[in-house]
Order: C-alpha cells, then structure tokens, then sequence
C-alpha cells in the first residue's frame, strides 16, 4: 500500500520534489498533520485521504512548505472540485454573504442573471475549464482568495456581450401517425394549450423560471445545479419537479377557462392533449422564436 508521504511524492512537481524532506517518516508525519487538520476543520463531510493527498501535492510550490498551507480551506475547494454535496453546502453557508457583497455593483436589472453566471463559473466551470474554486491553492486564506476573484468573475461577466436567455416556449409535436381523432384534437387545441402554456410560464417565481430554462434549456444536471445554488442535488431535483406540476397546473387553469366546457368533457381532453402531444417539459421549454418573459 502506498504511504501518503509516497504518493505526495509521486504528484509534486520535480523542483518541489527536491527540496521536501529526504526522510520518508518526517515527509509521511507532515502530510498526516495536514490531513488531520482538513478532516478536523470540516466535520460534515469526508474526502478520501489519497485524493486530499494529491490535491495538495498539485498546489504545492518550491516555496511553500506543508505546514504553511490552509488545510482547511483546501479541504473545503477539493469537497467542492470533487462535487461533493455537504462540501458544496458548507461553502454555500460560509460564504455567500461575502459573494453577495461581492456582487452589489452588478447592474440592478441583470444582478440574478450574472451572480448565477459567478457561481455556475466558481463551482460548476463548463466544458471548457474546470471551477474556479480549482485554482485556490492554499497559500492565503480561502477567504481573501475568494473576495479576490469574485471582483474579476464579475469584471469578467460584465464586460462580455450579455446573451439572450433561451426562452420557455412550447414547440409544435408532430405524431407520424394521427387518427383524424388525434388530428382534430391537436388542429383544434393546440394553439389554446400553447397560449395558456405562454401566459402561465409569468406566472411562476423567478427562481422556478429560472430553474426550468437552467435544466431543460441549457441543459444544467440536477447536480450542478446543486453547486450553483449550494445545496444537495437531490433539493434541485425537488425544486425542479415543483416548479414543472406548478407551470402544468396552471396552464391547465387556463385551459378550463378558455375552452369552457364542463369539468367532465374537459378532463377528458386535457387528458387526451397531454397524453397526445407529449407534454414533457424537455419538449416544451425548447429554444423558439416566441419568447415567454
């Protein structure tokens, strides 16, 4: 089995390599000082020791020793880089107060929309670069690193050209194969299902808007989700389910209203739309040229 002094060795850079303790047992009772103090200060949730190990070895530099990094704190960027839940929602409770100060010059109008970007850029990163929370390396405090960089992912988001928000529209579904049944029912209600769809979608929160065009738009895991609003996946995932039964419910509400047939016929055409139309959300909140604000 390999010791953590060994595997620190194997991960470090050469010219770190040279000037670490050539006495395997010091190096081996450093890093377990390290690791003791990580685990210590976070509680809540464990990392595996060998991947702790290795995160710090690829941080160290030729003039940082062991004992001089924040533990801690990278303990808490390596739960968050590893996707962690409880290291995710540790850091959300520790500092979003700072992050939020960090964001007040943001322009009024646009806030919600660039802090999300701030912290899908901190914690979530996108197919071309990894989470910023990657490049803490230790040598400060997490604190003062984060205060540091919120100002330039905010210059940053701020100075590129702002893009158009994919809208909450409802597309056309064609059936290859409709019985003049299907087709009457499709010709006849479709465009009072899409208008109700359309006049309910304003209806909902913010944050349920935004949570919809997140997940079925940009196409946004419940997980990282998760890390961009710091909590477990699983509370996206519930966020998400309640945010799709309270668009249906009212835009079933406007049906009833617009079509004014008895509650028993209607039933049955809901019924028969929805099952006929597929009305799944990954089809309605699809990119079109109708915009719902």
């Amino acid at each position: 089995m390999t010791s953590w002094s060994d595997l620190l060795l194997k991960s470090v850079k050469a010219d770190v390599r040279e000037r670490l303790p050539t006495n395997s047992s010091a190096l081996q009772v450093q890093v377990e000082r390290c690791v003791s103090r990580a685990q210590t200060g976070h509680p809540t949730f464990k990392i595996a020791p060998d991947v702790f190990v290795v995160f710090v070895a690829e941080r160290l530099t030729d003039n940082v020793e062991i004992d001089d990094l924040h533990a801690e704190d990278l303990y808490l960027a390596c739960g968050c880089v590893q996707g962690e839940s409880a290291a995710l929602t540790a850091f959300h409770d520790r500092f979003l107060p700072e992050i939020e100060r960090g964001l007040r010059r943001l322009p009024t109008a646009d806030a919600e929309d660039y802090g999300q970007v701030v912290w899908a850029r901190l914690l979530v990163g996108d197919t071309e670069r990894r989470p910023k929370i990657a490049s803490y390396r230790g040598h400060g405090q997490l604190l003062h690193w984060l205060r540091v960089t919120v100002v330039r992912l905010r210059a940053d988001v701020m100075r590129a050209p702002k893009q158009p928000q994919a809208p909450l529209s409802m597309t056309r579904i064609v059936d290859p194969v409709r019985s003049p049944e299907k087709a009457y029912l499709q010709e006849h209600y479709m465009e009072v299902l899409r208008r109700a769809f359309e006049l309910a979608v304003p209806e909902l929160t913010a944050r349920q808007r935004t949570l919809l065009r997140q997940h079925f738009v940009e196409g946004m895991s419940t997980r990282a989700l998760g890390a961009l609003y710091g909590v477990d996946h699983r509370t996206t995932g519930r966020w998400i389910a309640k945010a799709r039964e309270a668009l249906w419910d009212r835009t079933r509400e406007r049906v009833v209203l617009a079509l004014g047939v008895p509650q028993a016929e209607l039933d049955s055409i809901v019924r028969l739309i929805q099952s006929q139309l597929d009305i799944s959300f990954t089809r309605l909140l699809t990119h079109s040229a109708t915009t719902v604000v």
